[in-house]
């Protein structure tokens, strides 16, 4: 009777594992930030693109939850460079502010290894910051974006994405039609962020556990 309630213990515990092991398990979205610098953009009044095309970046760090857990750095990581097109960026006021720009531009990553990722990007807010009293002026932009493809070193973006950029404008290249900047250059950096498809729950786990139901009913 003893070693029958052993024996029956152990079916159960198998049985349970079995169970779970049919029910999906899901693991908590995490937050996927794609960081990176370099990025040289060019504006002619009506279009904000990166320069050259395909802009070559200095690295790009992946950061889960705000923790680093991958990074790539020029020259040693190649490719390593932005495409980005934000059309419809009319009537930056000089003394700053913000417009907004049509949808329709895109974002595309090119990595190493044939990784990417493709996005087409809905209407951006573009922000012109001018001080004048110390000769500085910066350019920055952040809006939403809808994932065309991708394939990255790390688990992949699932669901809505945030796109932005930082940069600081090269002087000598600021282009002014009375109230309006109609051009110019500017460097700085990049973000990319949104949630991250959760990591299946480990089948492995329930594996192992039924494993152990097992063989302890054998010894029994």
């Amino acid at each position: 009777m003893f070693v029958n309630l052993k024996v029956s213990r152990a079916v159960a515990c198998c049985v349970v594992l079995m169970a779970l092991a049919v029910v999906p398990l899901t693991a908590s979205a995490e937050t996927l930030a794609i960081q990176y610098t370099g990025l040289d953009i060019r504006y002619n009044g009506s279009t904000i693109t990166t320069v050259g095309g395909f802009d070559s970046l200095q690295s790009v760090d992946f950061a889960v939850d705000e923790i680093n857990v991958f990074s790539l750095n020029a020259p040693g990581d190649s490719p390593l460079a932005v495409a980005l097109n934000i059309p419809g960026v009319t009537g930056l006021p000089v003394a700053g502010g913000s417009v907004t720009s049509a949808a329709g531009g895109t974002l595309s990553l090119a990595l190493p290894g044939g990784d990417y990722l493709d996005l087409q990007l809905d209407e951006a807010e573009v922000v012109y910051v001018a001080l004048n009293t110390f000769n500085l002026y910066f350019a920055l932009g952040a809006g939403s974006a809808n994932l065309i493809g991708q394939s990255l070193p790390v688990l992949d973006f699932a669901g809505d994405i945030a796109v932005s950029f930082s940069t600081q404008v090269k002087t000598s290249t600021l282009k002014i039609d009375g109230a309006v900047v109609t051009g110019f250059d500017a460097a700085g950096t990049g973000e990319i962020k949104g949630m991250q498809i959760p990591e299946p729950a480990s089948a492995a786990l329930l594996l192992s556990g039924l494993l152990v139901c097992l063989a302890g009913r054998r010894r029994r």
